[in-house]
């Protein structure tokens, strides 16, 4: 049997591998430095909050909707909950539901990963489901508007027909 090696313990231990690691080093470094890059833009030229953040994007005094897109900061709130004074909220998620299915013109679709607006979707029974109810109740209303309506959700874990 012929070896390139004299021995078990070569001097000679090709540093390969080792060049292969920084390269891969210095890629990932450098991709990640990128990401930041592009990352930090992002963030900083977004645009300034509204003034007033209990109001929807088009809906100030006085002011025309011409966007065809916006964005807000939507938080579930939960009823009943006393909270300081200085406290700050996004806009209340029913109010955004609301909104969007009352300027709905063509079509809904919605991507969910869990779909509970009636308590029967979890077999509770409490007057806390009502907002979800209404919003329910116009869903199923699109369509004689002549607005279709799509939901992809997760596996149904309680109800099927919610």
């Amino acid at each position: 049997m012929t070896s390139t090696y004299r021995s078990l313990h070569e001097y000679y231990v090709s540093n390969k591998e080792r060049r292969t690691s920084w390269v891969t080093l210095a890629v990932a470094l450098g991709c990640l430095t990128v990401l930041g890059v592009i990352l930090a833009i992002a963030v900083l030229e977004r645009p300034p909050p509204p003034k007033d953040h209990e109001t929807l994007p088009g809906e100030a005094e006085g002011s025309t909707f011409t966007d065809q897109c916006s964005m807000a900061l939507v938080e579930s709130i939960p009823l009943h909950i006393k909270y300081k004074d200085n406290e700050t909220f996004g806009i209340p998620l029913e109010q955004v539901w609301k909104h969007l299915l009352f300027i709905a013109t063509s079509r809904v679709e919605v991507a969910s990963f869990y779909w509970t607006l009636t308590g029967e979707d979890i077999n509770v029974n409490s007057s806390s489901d009502i907002p979800g109810r209404d919003i329910f109740k116009e869903i199923q209303e699109l369509p004689s508007r002549n607005v279709s309506v799509r939901v992809v959700s997760s596996v149904p874990t309680v109800k099927t027909n919610s």
